[in-house]
């Protein structure tokens, strides 16, 4: 399993430290079987931090303070205290939302096990 408090802490200074920059984390992507504890660890973070939360209908489900996330939103480079999220059903799903909306210059694939990096350099 992935050590929660690491992604959090990823999360946090992906979002948070620089958020105007090119490179600041815009969207996070979270698998199914992590989401109900690491959504609410992070939330609680990121809503402290000033961040704004659009989320899927999932999301919202673990994130009461989360609003509904639009297509626009995860296609969007906000440049600001504002995250998308989304809860998907596997790495395919990760894979085909960051070829939908990923902005094709910036990366970040927090994972536990080298072999999930690997599938993402294939098909990304």
């Amino acid at each position: 399993t992935a050590d929660l408090q690491m992604a959090v802490d990823i999360i946090m200074n992906g979002k948070v430290q620089r958020p105007g920059v090119c490179n600041a984390t815009e969207s996070l992507l979270v698998h199914k079987n992590i989401a109900e504890k690491l959504l609410p660890m992070a939330a609680e973070q990121l809503l402290n931090a000033g961040v704004e939360l659009r989320g899927c209908a999932e999301t919202r489900g673990y994130v009461a303070q989360c609003s509904k996330a639009t297509n626009e939103d995860y296609a969007t480079e906000f440049h600001s205290l504002i995250l998308s999220v989304k809860v998907v059903e596997s790495m395919d799903e990760a894979i085909l939302h960051i070829r939908q909306y990923g902005t094709k210059h910036s990366l970040n694939v927090s994972v536990s096990m080298g072999v999930v990096l690997w599938h993402f350099r294939l098909h990304l």
